[in-house]
């Protein structure tokens, strides 16, 4: 049984960063970070963007419409457990013998202390922003009730997000 789950875990951790940031440094892990945060932040302004100009009328929308709603594909269908597993990463601590936390892979980073409790917020903010954008997408792009004049729309957007919380 031990054998299968090894088996698994190697398997799908190809397609984790994790894996490969931990054997890098603990400041690489950080940079890495904090470009997805800046990652979901352009995206955010860029909904914003399109939302404040839609006012003025769609015509020159076409191009931000399309990045926003491919990023948001990408986003929710390939990069989501990656980026949640890369943010989680900074909770990944265990205790030492004198009851000091100490980061799991990188054993001389001390965590919830100085520069590391910042790292951990943002890490933070940053699952609260993905979260938030994978949840707004299953809203607004599978509608909640079925209308039978749009065929390509889902049933119900809820249980997609069910999926991904859990």
């Amino acid at each position: 049984m031990v054998d299968w789950y090894n088996t698994f875990r190697n398997f799908f951790g190809y397609f984790m960063i994790v894996p490969y940031v931990k054997e890098k440094t603990y400041n690489d892990m950080v940079m890495l970070n904090y470009v997805f945060l800046g990652l979901l932040f352009l995206l955010g302004t860029l909904i914003l963007y399109v939302g404040m100009s839609i006012n003025k009328g769609p015509n020159g929308l076409n191009r931000p419409l399309f990045i926003v709603k491919l990023s948001f594909d990408v986003l929710n269908y390939v990069l989501f457990y990656p980026i949640v597993d890369l943010f989680l990463c900074f909770f990944r601590c265990k205790a030492d013998a004198n009851g000091i936390w100490f980061h799991k892979y990188y054993t001389d980073v001390q965590c919830y202390t100085g520069n590391n409790l910042i790292h951990v917020f943002t890490a933070v903010v940053g699952i609260m922003i993905i979260v938030s954008f994978s949840y707004f997408q299953n809203i607004i792009y599978f509608e909640s009730r079925f209308k039978t004049h749009l065929t390509n729309l889902k049933v119900s957007g809820r249980d997609e997000i069910k999926f991904m919380l859990f």
